[in-house]
């Protein structure tokens, strides 16, 4: 299997174990977040394919090259970011 494909379906199981937690699950629970992991589903699997998921990896990595990410994915990284702020502050 090419590693496309092998991150693709890792990229797909995670997302969809993310939805299955419920509202608890930060991707879940906040469209803005749900948002982004669609926008950024490209720039995962090009710049974080071997990342094991959970404690906030693949979001690091995506950060770590947010020089090279696609303009989609910029754009619902900081208004994913924004959203989790209002959220925080009780907006």
């Amino acid at each position: 299997m090419n590693s496309f494909r092998k991150s693709l379906k890792l990229s797909t199981a995670v997302f969809l174990t993310m939805l299955a937690l419920g509202p608890g699950s930060a991707i879940a629970g906040n469209p803005a977040m749900r948002a982004a992991w669609q926008a950024c589903r490209a720039d995962r699997a090009k710049f974080c394919s071997g990342i094991e998921p959970g404690g906030g990896r693949i979001i690091a990595c995506l950060r770590q090259n947010s020089d090279k990410l696609s303009s989609g994915c910029r754009q619902a990284m900081s208004e994913a970011r924004a959203a989790r702020r209002n959220r925080s502050s009780g907006e």
